[in-house]
């Protein structure tokens, strides 16, 4: 997978502005923006699941004391497993498995897809990292071992010592299906006779530094630490990664329906500077958009800030200003004095049908204005999320280049088209 970051979207026509009813949707119209020749940021590759390269994740603790403590070694043997599709589990369960040599522990870190469940029922001590899929369902890697698992012939887990690490997205899960992997597998593990040795921890899109707390915090339990492990995801090269981007320029773009056609797909050509993206064909590439000038306009209007330039220009790429979820309702109830916004808040049935069909958080605003300090606003918001697509070229056949192949996706949503 390679990462990306599109610049410069204020060209986007008027007519197609409001069609980010959608993460999805956003990504689509920016693209077309970046492809009139914007420019663009491509970050690293990650091949398949493997990321070459890691970010940091530590437990907020006094930097003093957050040094790797040896601890005495011991003969548990730990099983660290992960279900990945985008490759955030393979990351943090191979930073995790670092973190734990260093302890002394008799750790081994394994994919889903390598192992049986028979297999893993042998060790004493689990930890699961899994991120849930599409509706509720596990990555492709790791349904065999899942139906395994949930199958009534599977091995028991009796003396087995477990945690679930659970990684989800609010944004496009309702609210049973988020984080429904590591949910079910937490119950599932506990009814094979499994002990459960710390309550199960559900990360949004923002996992970074919640995960690497709880892993610190298992790890030290294991460990017999008195100090708490630091879980370092190693140094990020220059070349991947998301914190480390280049520019790229949209080389080609070319509409490949006919004239009469009622759907539009296109064919962008990305070229980046000074640096060929070692990915494969099917690999996905990340791309970060910048939002919508009209609609940052909108939200900061409503929130009485719109004389507030250094907000402005934060919101353009640093946060994600369209999503609309059930935190963020209940977080603004909290800033309102509205009755109906409360009462949404306080029902989880009527919060997920006001979210149905599309909502923003704009939409949300408008219903019930309010005077926000900076602070606040930036609070409802989640930080900026890269959408993936894959890769439709080959390195061998054109290098330096990223073939990309874009579907244009419009609907109206409350009065957004």
């Amino acid at each position: 997978m390679t990462w990306a970051h599109i610049e410069n979207v204020e060209s986007l026509a008027t007519s197609l502005r409001s069609a980010a009813s959608s993460d999805f949707g956003i990504f689509l119209l920016l693209c077309f923006a970046a492809a009139l020749g914007l420019a663009a940021v491509i970050i690293g590759a990650i091949l398949g699941i493997a990321i070459p390269g890691a970010r940091r994740v530590a437990a907020r603790t006094d930097p003093a004391r957050q040094a790797v403590a040896k601890a005495p070694p011991t003969d548990r043997p730990l099983l660290i497993l992960y279900a990945s599709e985008t490759g955030n589990s393979r990351e943090l369960a191979v930073a995790a498995g670092a973190a734990a040599q260093r302890l002394g522990l008799k750790v081994r870190v394994a994919d889903m897809a390598a192992i049986t469940v028979k297999e893993a029922a042998k060790t004493l001590d689990l930890m699961v990292i899994a991120s849930t899929w599409g509706e509720g369902e596990p990555p492709p890697r790791a349904v065999d071992f899942y139906r395994s698992l949930m199958a009534s012939d599977a091995p028991r887990f009796d003396g087995v010592r477990y945690a679930v690490l659970a990684l989800g997205d609010r944004a496009y899960a309702n609210f049973e299906n988020f984080c429904r992997l590591g949910r079910t597998i937490d119950i599932r593990l506990a009814e094979l006779g499994g002990t459960r040795m710390a309550e199960r921890s559900e990360c949004d899109a923002d996992y970074e530094s919640q995960a690497g707390e709880w892993i610190g915090a298992q790890l030290t339990r294991l460990g017999s630490s008195e100090t708490p492990v630091l879980v370092d995801m190693g140094t990020e090269p220059a070349s991947a990664g998301r914190t480390h981007p280049f520019d790229a320029v949209v080389a080609e773009k070319s509409n490949l329906n006919g004239a009469g056609s009622t759907t539009s797909t296109y064919h962008l050509s990305l070229s980046p500077s000074d640096f060929d993206v070692p990915y494969e064909p099917g690999d996905s590439i990340g791309l970060f958009p910048e939002n919508d000038s009209g609609l940052i306009a909108e939200i900061l209007s409503v929130a009485g800030l719109s004389s507030n330039v250094a907000l402005r220009d934060s919101m353009r790429t640093h946060y994600d200003i369209t999503s609309l979820t059930l935190s963020q309702i209940k977080a603004y109830a909290a800033f309102t004095s509205d009755p109906a916004i409360a009462k949404i808040a306080a029902s989880e049935a009527l919060a997920a049908e006001y979210l149905e069909g599309g909502r923003q958080l704009i939409d949300l605003m408008a219903a019930a204005p309010v005077r926000l300090s900076a602070e606040q606003l930036t609070s409802l918001f989640r930080r900026l999320q890269p959408r993936l697509y894959s890769i439709a070229s080959s390195r061998k056949a054109t290098p330096g280049q990223i073939d990309l192949l874009v579907a244009a996706i419009a609907y109206d949503a409350f009065g957004r088209l």
